[in-house]
C-alpha cells in the first residue's frame, strides 16, 4: 500500500471512529437504548469508575444503564471533547476522550439537574458492521463541583 493511501485509510478510520462516538453519545441523549447498544460488539465489556462498576456484553451494558438512567432523567446531555484515537491494527483502535456530563431530572424545572465531568477510554474493533467498542472505561473526575475559593465567580 502507497504511503498515500496508508494516510488515507488512517484517516478514513479516524474519521469512522468519530463518528461512531458521536451517535453513540447522541443515541443515549435521545434515550434510545437499543440503538446504543448496537455501538459495543456482543461480548463487550465495560467498567463506569465511581458509577455502575464492569457490565459485560452489549445486552447487559443496555439493562445497566437503561434501568439506572430512565427512572430518573428526564434530559441528558453529554459534551465530548478531545477525541483522540490510534490505530492500532487492521481492524483494531484505541481511543480517549474527556466528558462532560449533564442530567435533567424534571424538564418542568431544568434548573435541577446533575452535572459530572469524566474521562474515557476505548478499544475498538472493526467488524463486519464497521467500527465498534469492545471495552470502554469511564472515570467521573468530578460532580456538581463546588467552587468554594470563587475561582470562576
Amino acid at each position: 500500500m502507497s504511503d498515500i493511501a496508508a494516510q488515507l485509510e488512517r484517516l478514513e478510520n479516524i474519521h469512522a471512529l468519530t463518528r461512531l462516538i458521536n451517535s453513540y453519545h447522541q443515541t443515549a441523549d435521545r434515550f434510545d437504548w437499543d440503538g446504543w447498544a448496537e455501538h459495543f460488539t456482543d461480548d463487550a465489556t465495560f467498567y463506569f469508575e465511581h458509577g455502575f462498576g464492569e457490565m459485560t456484553g452489549r445486552e447487559g451494558i443496555k439493562e445497566i444503564c437503561k434501568s439506572s438512567m430512565d427512572p430518573f432523567y428526564d434530559l441528558m446531555q453529554h459534551i465530548m471533547v478531545n477525541l483522540d484515537f490510534e490505530i492500532t491494527g487492521p481492524a483494531t483502535a484505541t481511543g480517549r476522550a474527556n466528558l462532560i456530563f449533564t442530567a435533567v431530572f424534571d424538564t418542568e424545572k431544568r434548573d435541577n439537574f446533575y452535572q459530572a465531568g469524566g474521562i474515557y477510554r476505548w478499544d475498538f474493533s472493526k467488524t463486519d458492521k464497521g467500527w465498534l467498542i469492545a471495552n470502554a472505561y469511564l472515570d467521573f473526575v468530578w460532580n456538581n463541583g463546588n467552587d468554594t475559593d470563587g475561582v470562576f465567580e
